[in-house]
C-alpha cells in the first residue's frame, strides 16, 4: 500500500486531540527519527513529546530526558527520568543509575526513586493478578 505520510500525521494529531496520548508520543518519535520519510524536526519532536508527557505518557517523559541529555541539561534530564522511573519505567531507572554514577543525582534522590519504582511495579503486578483472578472467576475456573 502506498503511504500517505501527510494524512497519517493528520490522523495522529487528531487522535492526540481526542485524548490518545500514545499518538503524541508516536508523533514525537516520527519527528525524532524521521520515520516514514518525514524530515527530522527536533522542535516538533519535543513539542509532541511534551504534550504526551504532560498527559502522563512515561515513554515520552523518558524521551524528553534523552533530549535534555543531548542538550547538556543533565538536571532537567534527571527530573524527567525520575518521574518516569517512579511511574515504573525500567529504562528510566537505568538512566538514573548512570546519572547517579556520574554525580547528577544524590544518593537520597536515587534511593527515593528506586523505592517509588518498586512500589509502582508491585502495584502493576498486583493489578495484573487481580484481573486474571476476575477473568478466571467469570469463566468459571478456579485460580
Amino acid at each position: 500500500y502506498p503511504r500517505d505520510t501527510t494524512k497519517a500525521i493528520e490522523l495522529y494529531v487528531k487522535s492526540g486531540e481526542l485524548g490518545c496520548v500514545e499518538a503524541y508520543e508516536d508523533l514525537g518519535t516520527i519527528y525524532t527519527i524521521g520515520r516514514g520519510g518525514v524530515t527530522i524536526n527536533k522542535k516538533k519532536a519535543q513539542y509532541y513529546l511534551e504534550l504526551a508527557a504532560m498527559k502522563g505518557n512515561v515513554g515520552a517523559r523518558h524521551n524528553l530526558g534523552y533530549w535534555e541529555i543531548q542538550a547538556g541539561n543533565h538536571d532537567r534530564a534527571m527530573k524527567h527520568y525520575m518521574i518516569a522511573a517512579k511511574a515504573g519505567l525500567d529504562m528510566s531507572l537505568e538512566s538514573l543509575k548512570d546519572g547517579f554514577k556520574m554525580g547528577y543525582i544524590t544518593k537520597d534522590e536515587f534511593a527515593d526513586t528506586l523505592r517509588a519504582h518498586q512500589k509502582s511495579t508491585d502495584e502493576m503486578k498486583s493489578d495484573q493478578r487481580d484481573k486474571a483472578a476476575r477473568l478466571a472467576f467469570l469463566s468459571g475456573r478456579e485460580t
